[in-house]
């Protein structure tokens, strides 16, 4: 071969392997330069912790964290275990389906990497191979994207995070990291999730399921597919059993295993939805969206499960049947709070009958409504109580118009049933739910007094000033500018069972982040003094009496209990609040957008008593099942004596049995005179008027006799309107058919009368209740028999205006002319005494004589 040839070739092969040379250059330049890139973009060494990345689920739990409420968790839904709480089987379970040489590999599998290589480079796709440090390393740091890019990354970081911590530290990462279902994230969620306990008591079977979930958890969910996931657990038992993870023996009774799933998942553990949102929106307040939901907090509240099911479930019952949710339109609502009224924790709260979605209105805490009489207790009643009223006052139950609108306007309270009673005692005024009677007792101690104790009771909605205010008469039966919220009417209630001491409502006890340190803590709690415990405890026996005998007898469950009813114009709004020794609750119903309310079982209109009361009575029937009876506490300085109901006095001999009632009072308080409104007198059987003696058959009878005698009115309707206790007002009017003689009082301390009538002619006998006619020319009768120290009533019938006069007794009365007026006193001397009736008139002064004889 010539030279020149042999030259030729060796410069070709020059060439050749220059060319080689350089394309090996460039290419490692590329890799090297990719490589560069790829660190580039890479978190440095010192920020690679994964606890950092791993946003862990908050809990809501109920006082002592014996019970979850609820999982507060954003897109991750996580709580986190440490490795040495979990069973080897749990962890040889995942090595020997994800890494089976996770143990001694530096954080890579270089024979892994060349298997998936090989199945690129031959068309199977890009392929796995990756550890369960490269897993976590992609979980904590990177994407999900399928790119060389992201393999090369997360072989880098996983060097780097084997280099940074051990090998145990990267697997409890790892399997507190790793997805295992729709948000379910880490073996500890997992657990709970699938199986309903925690991932310390997995069973072979169990720790097998959960380690196959990790290849597709949509495919392999026991839910969705439990035959998938069945063959794919069983799997990973063969691979457990051929590592010697596990023995033969072990295997094959794990393959036997049923799936044991907890088929409800985690919605089991969401409950109470309308507290949780309650407690959720003062969490966010105070921590933030990304603590909240990814600190890991421990939220303790004050929540008691079982009183929280039987709350929804009366709720449910009781109004289901009659307004179905299924219906076409809208259908009433109803709110609940209970309370321990001691302690001011919330223990139940629904805020609707149906929850759809979190953080959705709360009608136990977000709407405002009218209370109706439910209100009286707070603006009238109570303060009343504090001011020195009792529960025996009496008030006249019987219309009277107003002046209002800066006296552009008249208005005249009326009773829901149209009916008016007379004169009774405020706790029959109570009892009875009496609007007439709450109004004119509102209007003696005064607007502002009214307001200020609402305030005091921890109503903050109330409006004091403005041309929109709360300062108006009809505060007194709950017609309020913005209303109430069920939270805020309960736990004023809780004032009385609780001796006067209000403590604000709380349902978020302690809050503690995951490292143990306490962020919040509630458990004291916070108290107002707001009535005396006398007044509180009279309070308290006078609502009593509303559930034994009034407006919320169907609240009755055999346990101490007191509370009132509550319905607004119209039937818009129905409450019905009541409290026992232990607990006090609240009840509220109506629409969204007010409209009156028609009770489908009856037709007729919903009151408090008729869906409110039902609901109360059943939730305390259920709370109170395992709790003792109790009485509630009786203050000092309280005192029960018999009271006329009609004068709110001592019984005297005149009072019927079916008006003396027993009364509790505070000392000091109680009465010490005899009833005075009551008397005997004899009536004419033929006229009902006045007897005389020449009235032929005349009958004793006891009556009453108003201080201020009512008027005939006509109501709203056009309908005449009387009191009740008319029939037994005293009659102004000497019998007209048997005139020209003297009306006959009888002696009730005389055991020897005549019952049959008056007698002639033996004069007359010392009586404590004389009745006086005085017309113009005469006075009868004109000789008047008392008792030393004997208090004595003289009833004048005046025909003419004149004037009375006792001077040895400081007697000294002008009487109007058609009027029947009353004068007392105790005659302390014995002897015959005149007195005298002055008149004057067109035709002069007249004086008319008369005699006051005073026996031993």
């Amino acid at each position: 071969m010539s030279a020149t040839k042999r030259k030729g070739k060796l410069n070709t092969w020059r060439v050749v392997l220059l060319v080689g040379l350089l394309c090996c250059f460039v290419g490692v330049g590329t890799a090297a330069g990719f490589v560069a890139g790829v660190v580039k973009d890479l978190p440095a060494v010192s920020e690679l912790d994964p606890a950092k990345q791993q946003m862990e689920t908050s809990f809501i739990l109920n006082e002592d964290g014996s019970q979850v409420v609820a999982r507060l968790h954003g897109e991750e839904n996580r709580v986190l275990i440490d490795i040495d709480e979990l069973p080897e089987h749990l962890l040889n379970a995942f090595i020997a389906i994800e890494d089976k040489h996770f143990w001694s590999h530096p954080g890579i599998d270089v024979t892994g990497i060349i298997r998936a290589t090989f199945k690129i480079l031959t068309g199977g796709g890009l392929q796995s191979g990756s550890t369960i440090t490269q897993q976590l390393a992609k979980e904590a740091f990177l994407t999900q994207e399928q790119t060389i890019r992201r393999k090369v990354a997360d072989m880098i970081l996983a060097i780097q995070l084997e280099r940074r911590y051990t090998k145990k530290e990267i697997l409890e990462f790892y399997l507190n990291q790793i997805y295992l279902g729709p948000g379910v994230n880490g073996v500890e969620t997992a657990s709970q999730y699938y199986f309903g306990k925690s991932a310390r008591d997995v069973s072979f079977s169990e720790a097998a399921l959960l380690a196959g979930l990790t290849q597709n958890p949509g495919r392999y969910s026991p839910f969705n597919n439990p035959e998938a996931a069945t063959n794919r657990r069983n799997y990973v038992l063969t691979r457990m059993e051929e590592l010697e993870m596990i023995s033969p023996q072990e295997a094959e009774a794990a393959r036997q295993e049923g799936l044991n799933l907890n088929k409800e998942g985690l919605a089991s553990r969401y409950q109470a939805p309308y507290f949780v949102d309650y407690v959720l929106e003062q969490l966010l307040d105070r921590y933030g969206k990304d603590l909240v939901y990814g600190g890991g907090l421990r939220v303790f509240t004050s929540i008691d499960l079982d009183i929280q099911q039987a709350a929804e479930a009366a709720v449910a019952k009781h109004l289901n049947a009659a307004y179905p949710l299924t219906a076409e339109k809208a259908q009433p609502e109803m709110a609940v709070v209970v309370l321990d009224h001691r302690t001011g924790h919330i223990k139940a709260m629904v805020g609707g009958r149906e929850h759809k979605r979190m953080l959705s209105h709360n009608r136990a805490v977000h709407s405002l409504r009218q209370p109706g009489s439910a209100f009286k207790p707070i603006a009238v009643y109570a303060p009343a109580l504090d001011l020195g009223y009792t529960a025996a006052s009496v008030i006249d139950d019987y219309p009277t118009t107003y002046v209002v609108a800066g006296g552009s306007q008249t208005w005249t309270p009326r009773n829901y049933d149209n009916t008016y009673r007379g004169l009774i005692t405020t706790r029959e005024a109570v009892e009875g739910s009496v609007n007439v009677v709450a109004v004119k007792l509102l209007d003696m101690i005064g607007i502002r007094t009214g307001l200020q104790y609402a305030e005091k009771f921890g109503i903050n909605s109330m409006v004091a000033t403005g041309p929109q205010s709360d300062f108006g008469l009809a505060l007194a039966l709950g017609g309020l500018t913005k209303g109430v919220s069920v939270l805020e009417l309960t736990s004023a209630f809780g004032v009385f069972p609780n001796q006067g001491i209000r403590v604000e409502p709380v349902a978020i006890l302690r809050v503690v982040d995951k490292d143990g340190n306490v962020l919040e803590d509630n458990t004291t709690a916070r108290k107002e003094v707001v009535l005396k415990p006398e007044v509180a405890y009279l309070m308290t026996s006078i609502l009593e009496s509303t559930v034994k005998n009034g407006t919320g007898r169907g609240a009755d469950f055999g346990y101490p209990a007191g509370g009132k009813t509550g319905t607004t114009s119209d039937c818009v709004d129905a409450w019905f609040v009541g409290f026992t020794p232990h607990l006090v609750a609240g009840i509220w119903m109506g629409y969204d957008q007010p409209q009156a309310m028609v009770n489908p079982l009856t037709g007729g209109p919903v009151w408090g008593s008729s869906f409110c009361v039902p609901v109360w009575r059943e939730i305390m029937a259920n709370a109170h099942a395992n709790l003792p009876v109790q009485q509630f506490p009786q203050a000092n300085n309280i005192v029960t004596l018999p009271v006329c109901t009609k004068s709110g006095k001592l019984p005297s001999s005149c009072c019927p049995p079916e008006q003396i009632r027993t009364e509790v009072f505070i000392r000091g308080t109680e009465p010490t005179t005899e009833c005075e409104t009551h008397l005997r007198a004899w009536v004419c059987s033929e006229t009902g008027e006045l007897a005389t003696a020449r009235c032929p058959a005349p009958m004793e009878k006891v009556f009453i006799q108003r201080e201020v005698p009512w008027v005939p009115i006509t109501d709203h309707r056009g309908v005449a309107v009387k009191p009740l206790d008319a029939v037994q007002e005293l009659p102004v009017i000497t019998c007209a058919t048997h005139q020209h003689s003297v009306p006959v009082i009888r002696d009730d301390d005389d055991d020897d009368r005549d019952h049959h009538g008056p007698t002639q002619p033996s004069g007359p006998k010392p009586t404590d209740n004389a009745q006086v006619v005085v017309d113009g020319n005469n006075v009868l009768p004109d000789h008047i028999v008392a008792r030393a120290n004997h208090r004595l009533t003289i009833q004048v019938t005046a025909h003419v205006a004149h004037r009375l006069l006792i001077p040895d007794f400081d007697i000294d009365r002008s009487i109007r002319a058609g009027t029947l007026a009353t004068v007392r006193f105790t005659p302390d001397k014995v002897g015959t005494f005149p007195f005298q009736i002055l008149i004057s008139d067109e035709d002069g002064e007249k004086t008319i004589s008369g005699v006051l004889e005073i026996k031993k």
